[in-house]
């Protein structure tokens, strides 16, 4: 901790950087500690522009303009929602100031400029950021101050306590100057060494303000271009804000190039909390291309942006460029940073995120391990917790523990619901994440309003843009085909691609990843025929782009294709193309990988349509052991395989074996499913086939008349479940 002197000179240096956005009619509105930096040679960084508001002397506040601060650090006026100004952040840096003094031992000038700056009413506060600053050079300077009462004895003890005069005074120096005469010459050249390390940072510290006033300046003319005047009366979103920004900064680049790139990444930065992964890689690269620095400050700012650059490249996986960036930030924060823990620990979360993507969690796992033992050292803050509770969730849903990635995420969601200083948007990954979760466990309701509560969240910080959104929304899509629910998806799905398009990814025709979604949802449909065309259209695509025979995207297209191809009358043909699939997944991502038993369990439905008992009975034995250890409580996959093991008992003749199986199946389906799920519907379907068998025909009626609703509300008519029932209907309207 600083002590007090330090302190008080960080506040000048934030009244002046301050005072400088105010001249050029900025006001930032979310004064706190938080968004200040103060680096190692005392320079001062405003952070969080983002939140600021252009004073328009001609224009008045409307109420929600007020509301972006925060409890605690916010005037009076902002907490009634009325008009703000430059007594806003006057009154905000008081607070500051006070926090600072804390409230032991502070002398009667700093109280009274405390008292002035935070006063009840703008007009008895400082009128500007310079009248509380020239006070506390004031104080700093044993001057009189303008907060205090100005009375003759008061500058008087002001002027004493500068100018000391008198006998005692007099005695006092002579002495004073003999006991320390004898140590002057040695001291000389040790005091040459400290003024000039002092000059030193002396001039950082001014390059460092100098800076800071250009980063305010820049924003200063990106704000001045929203001004009525400028936008007919019609306010920006800030995408289009940061299109301008980055308009300014093509146009009227700086000449010194460590501010150009420090620019150009603060807009990456802002991108990505936009969501828009693509254009903040853009300028996050744009700005790291400047040499790397050789000062700490500027050292330990450049692994901050690596940082997020690497978290970025992981989200749209780019995983080999996400590591090589992680790695850059590690290595600047080991140099320039060696013994700071809270950086270490970053860094160990990232490397988990990064290992991840490149498939090794193993190494994911260690540097969880190493993470936590920072952790352990750290007096660990809210930010902190939320960071670990996060990639906890994520690393546990990568290792397929469900139930462990639901309780981080929530723990994580309940630090950010407690700490308002947090950010918000932070809530929409966690969501995500914990619908997700919910989903693996079969929990398709809760998972159903955690993604309703990340869609919110991504509506109301966001907006519906970037890649972030496009995830979301595809996960959610994702969701609703598991649900049955294969119209909505398929909208769902659109969404995602247009939101994918206008962040600057490929249009809906040209991406693979929607045109596998529609594959997937138009083969829930039953429409096979258009879901093979989706299919070869996507599988086209990725070979184009020349991803490998075991890349996981290709594996997944090529699996749907087949499927679609086998259930459209091609079913011989499709089990090679799964066992093709089968091979590559078991050669890159082991023998318990969900994608090779994926190619198991499709490969039980496609012998029976082929007529391959023997073939169809030996998958659904190797699928069962796989299958029931990924998912080893109810869930929809379990109830698809209890289903397709009934189908084979029922085409051998194993009529008790069957009834056995769909039993398990209803039991599991009415835990995890919606009473209108097509595949509860299906399970009656061939419960119904197996009474037909034994002869009860009331029965299989009972049940057909309770699917065929379910089924011709939810697919087409060439879907092979719902032809099935038709025929069954109709075999018997025949009787």
């Amino acid at each position: 901790m600083p002590d007090r002197a330090t302190a008080l000179l960080w506040i000048e240096r934030i009244a002046s950087a301050v005072q400088h956005a105010h001249q050029h009619l900025v006001i930032h509105r979310d004064l706190k500690p938080a968004n200040v930096m103060i680096t190692p040679e005392l320079g001062v960084k405003l952070l969080d522009f983002g939140v600021a508001k252009l004073l328009d002397p001609d224009t008045a506040d409307d109420d929600a303009s007020t509301r972006v601060f925060t409890p605690g650090y916010a005037s009076p006026e902002q907490l009634a929602g009325k008009a703000v100004g430059t007594g806003t952040d006057v009154y905000s840096l008081g607070r500051i100031l006070a926090e600072v003094l804390g409230k032991d031992k502070v002398d009667n000038d700093l109280r009274s400029i405390v008292a002035k700056a935070t006063a009840e009413a703008p007009s008895d506060r400082y009128l500007t950021m310079a009248e509380l600053q020239d006070d506390l050079v004031a104080w700093r300077e044993r001057r009189p101050v303008r907060a205090a009462a100005s009375t003759w004895h008061y500058r008087l003890g002001k002027l004493l306590r500068r100018h000391p005069t008198g006998s005692v005074a007099t005695v006092t120096a002579l002495v004073v100057i003999v006991l320390l005469g004898w140590r002057w010459f040695d001291a000389l050249g040790k005091a040459e060494q400290e003024r000039a390390r002092a000059d030193l940072a002396r001039v950082q510290a001014e390059q460092q303000l100098e800076r800071s006033r250009s980063v305010v300046d820049f924003y200063a003319r990106m704000f001045a271009g929203v001004a009525p005047e400028h936008t007919l009366g019609q306010s920006l979103a800030p995408a289009e804000l940061l299109q301008r920004a980055e308009h300014l900064l093509t146009e009227a680049p700086p000449a010194d190039p460590a501010l150009l790139g420090e620019l150009s990444a603060s807009l990456g930065v802002l991108y990505q909390r936009l969501g828009d992964g693509e254009n903040a890689v853009r300028l996050l690269t744009a700005g790291l291309a400047a040499p790397a620095p050789d000062d700490p400050y500027a050292g330990l700012l450049r692994a901050d942006r690596e940082h997020t650059l690497a978290l970025i490249l992981f989200d749209l996986g780019r995983n080999d460029e996400a590591l090589a960036a992680a790695q850059r930030a590690q290595v600047l924060r080991q140099r320039f940073a060696p013994n700071d823990l809270r950086s270490q620990f970053q860094t160990e979360l990232l490397l988990v995120n990064q290992w991840l993507g490149l498939r090794n969690t193993d190494e994911a796992r260690a540097a969880m391990t190493r993470a936590e033992t920072w952790f352990a050292r750290l007096d660990a803050q809210p930010q902190d917790h939320l960071d670990r509770d996060t990639t906890r969730a994520i690393l546990a849903m990568d290792e397929q523990r469900f139930a462990d990635a639901a309780s981080a995420a929530s723990s994580a969601l309940s630090v950010l619901n407690k700490t308002p200083d947090l950010d918000r948007t932070r809530s929409i990954e966690l969501e995500r994440t914990l619908a997700r979760a919910h989903q693996a466990l079969g929990e398709l309701d809760l998972a159903a309003e955690a993604f309703a509560r990340a869609i919110a969240a991504q509506r109301e910080y966001i907006g519906d843009r970037g890649t972030r959104a496009m995830g979301l929304h595809n996960d959610y899509a994702i969701l609703l085909a598991t649900l049955g629910r294969f119209s909505d998806a398929r909208a769902e799905y659109q969404l995602a691609a247009e939101v994918f398009a206008a962040s600057g990814g490929p249009t809906p025709e040209n991406n693979p990843r929607h045109l596998n979604n529609l594959c997937d949802a138009d083969t829930g449909f039953g429409r096979y025929a258009l879901a093979a065309t989706y299919c070869q259209k996507a599988l086209d695509l990725l070979l184009r782009e020349e991803r490998s025979e075991t890349d996981p995207e290709r594996l997944l297209v090529e699996s749907n294709l087949a499927r679609a191809r086998g259930y459209a009358g091609f079913p011989a043909e499709a089990m090679k193309q799964l066992a093709s699939v089968r091979d590559r997944a078991l050669a890159s991502q082991g023998p318990e990988s969900f994608t090779a038993t994926l190619q198991e369990f499709r490969s039980i439905r496609l012998a029976l349509l082929a007529g391959q008992l023997d073939e169809a009975r030996a998958f659904s034995e190797r699928t069962s052991k796989s299958m029931l250890v990924v998912f080893p409580n109810p869930h929809p996959w379990r109830v698809r395989l209890w289903r397709a093991m009934a189908l084979v008992s029922l085409q051998a003749g194993d009529l008790a074996d069957a009834a056995a199986h769909l039993n398990t199946g209803e039991q599991e389906a009415i835990a995890v499913l919606p009473e209108q799920h097509p595949l509860r519907a299906q399970i009656l379907l061939d419960r119904a086939s197996l009474f037909k068998r034994q002869g009860n025909h009331a029965a299989a009626m009972t049940d057909l008349a309770k699917t065929l609703p379910v089924l011709r509300a939810c697919c087409d008519e060439g879907e092979i479940d719902r032809a099935m029932a038709e025929r069954l209907l109709k075999d018997w309207q025949v009787r």
